[in-house]
């Protein structure tokens, strides 16, 4: 993990077992990393490597395509509460459509795609969902690298758009 990844995660005590500090008996260096964990989304990243050793290669190689054949049911997400009406209608206006017709719908309203896509991010933690909003957002900037501008749009000035991506 790079130096500036880690400079924009947060650090935080996580509750782990193998820092007991049981009678005191802990050493100083187990203190001194009790107070180093890096946490992201309730993950000890100091332990990221070996977790993502333990994952099956089939798994830990999925490409964008593989990512966005998934079919996300974002029906359940509003009747939840967790994507609003007009999210739910941006999204199957978006979802599966070829590039061009992508393009146009970020062309003609991309800061709306990009509210949706940042609050999915911020309310859902279903691993498959977070990795395919990460995949569209992947697919946009890769096909248009200035679409950032969207992150940084006027409309968009009460949101935090990057609140997701460093909590």
């Amino acid at each position: 993990m790079s130096a500036a990844v880690k400079d924009n995660l947060s650090y935080s005590l996580l509750p782990d077992l193998s820092f007991s500090d049981q009678k005191n008996r802990a050493t100083p260096v187990e203190k001194e990393k009790k107070k180093k964990t890096l946490v992201f989304r309730g993950f000890n990243l100091w332990n990221l490597e070996y977790f993502l050793s333990t994952i099956p290669m089939d798994r830990a190689e999925l490409t964008t395509e593989q990512v966005l054949k998934r079919d996300i049911p974002w029906e359940t997400y509003m009747t939840t509460k967790l994507i609003s009406g007009t999210g739910l209608q941006l999204l199957r206006r978006y979802d599966n459509r070829a590039e061009n017709v992508r393009a146009q719908l970020l062309d003609d309203d991309g800061p709306a795609y990009v509210k949706v896509f940042v609050s999915i991010l911020r309310d859902i933690f279903k691993e498959e969902t977070v990795e395919y909003v990460l995949a569209l957002i992947d697919e946009m900037l890769t096909a248009n690298p200035k679409r950032a501008r969207l992150f940084h749009d006027k409309s968009l000035a009460n949101e935090d758009t990057y609140e997701p991506f460093l909590s």
